[in-house]
């Protein structure tokens, strides 16, 4: 199996640099042409389908892409929920304090970080059994794909995640 790991394309709150969360928001003209560009990257790649968070910005992503196949959505794959953060800069938001995996900080409503990680590894746990000898390309969010790397990886011992967000429309690819 190959699965590519898409972050959607740019938005104004990603301009703005505020927090997005689970608003649903659209994708604006340089978002499509991102999605338009990195759809032409991955023709060559023989897609069997895309699975794409319910979210607009994301669902705009994966249908941008035009890579002809079969689109699929997911609830997993919806972006972390950030509470009282959402709309608000992205400076306002204590990174470390909600990606240390011991803690597990639930405070102002944002989703602890155990119950994403879990949401993520169900869902490639699933992928793997059900589509073990397709390409796939999964469409979903920052938060959430930063999480990704620690289904392959493991957690950290500190239990401090630490891996990046991807920039619009990069992707993490795996051959599981």
């Amino acid at each position: 199996m190959e699965v590519y790991f898409v972050r959607h394309g740019k938005t104004d709150y990603n301009n703005k640099k505020l927090l997005q969360g689970r608003t649903d928001i659209d994708l604006n003209e340089e978002g499509l042409k991102q999605a338009n560009t990195l759809g032409r990257e991955l023709q060559t790649k023989n897609i069997d389908f895309i699975i794409s968070s319910p979210l607009r910005r994301a669902q705009e992503t994966a249908y941008s892409l035009n890579l002809n196949c079969p689109i699929f959505l997911d609830d997993r794959l919806i972006e972390r929920e950030l509470g009282e953060y959402e709309g608000k800069p992205v400076s306002t938001y204590d990174f470390p304090k909600y990606n240390d995996y011991n803690l597990n900080s639930k405070e102002k409503g944002v989703e602890g970080i155990q119950q994403v990680i879990e949401r993520i590894t169900k869902f490639i746990n699933e992928l793997k059994v059900n589509y073990s000898d397709s390409k796939v390309v999964v469409v979903s969010h920052g938060a959430l794909l930063r999480y990704v790397p620690c289904y392959f990886e493991g957690i950290p011992e500190d239990g401090m995640i630490k891996t990046n967000v991807l920039n619009n429309c990069e992707y993490l690819y795996y051959k599981i």
